[in-house]
């Protein structure tokens, strides 16, 4: 039945059902079950861009209340879960993190294979990465209880120690959160950029 209203759904259509969801999570709105379960039906996760993937991952992680119980959203929220880890070569370079934080979020679990070409992929990208993708990388890692590899490690240490003046409070709080969370111990010259970002009053806990 999925397929069949998918096929009947025009890709305009299908990227404004989309977009909708994106945008309301956003500004703050909880989609009502009715608006999960028309997207669900009505969207096929195969037709989906990587681009379309990472907004409605992130969209679907922000939902606070648990929507497990729509049987057609939940064989949605599965489907891209299954998809997304295929398309790691795929995504823009800001994307990568937010997937991965979607995934987390979502308490799905990769594999050593899923999650490697991940590593990989940020590796090349850290040199270009903003304090936002850092932070957001290595919360991923520690709620998804990995430890990137030693070249991954590496790449973004270096990419943090760099623009470490970028570095708000609240991402140094969650960079020293996860160093601890998967045990890493981290760069002499990182732990000092991060302790001076840290000097701050820091708003927010980190959420645990």
């Amino acid at each position: 039945e999925s397929r069949a209203l998918s096929s009947m759904v025009t890709p305009l259509e299908r990227q404004a059902l989309q977009a909708i969801l994106f945008r309301l999570l956003q500004l703050g709105y909880e989609p009502t079950d009715g608006f999960l379960e028309t997207l669900s039906n009505c969207v096929d996760v195969s037709l989906l861009s990587p681009r379309q993937i990472a907004d409605t991952l992130w969209a679907i992680a922000k939902i606070e209340r648990d929507v497990s119980g729509l049987s057609s959203v939940s064989t949605f929220v599965n489907g891209l879960l299954t998809r997304a880890p295929r398309l790691h070569d795929r995504y823009l370079l800001r994307d990568v993190p937010d997937v991965l934080s979607a995934m987390a979020r979502l308490e799905h679990r990769l594999s050593q294979g899923e999650i490697q070409p991940f590593f990989d992929r940020i590796t090349v990208d850290a040199k270009r990465y903003a304090s936002t993708e850092i932070a957001t990388s290595f919360w991923a890692f520690a709620k998804l209880e990995v430890e990137p590899d030693l070249y991954t490690l590496d790449a973004l240490q270096k990419r943090a120690t760099v623009i470490s003046g970028q570095l708000t409070p609240e991402m140094a709080k969650v960079m020293m959160w996860s160093f601890a969370r998967i045990d890493i111990d981290p760069d002499r010259r990182l732990v000092m950029a991060l302790n001076k970002a840290m000097s701050a009053k820091v708003n927010d806990p980190v959420d645990e």
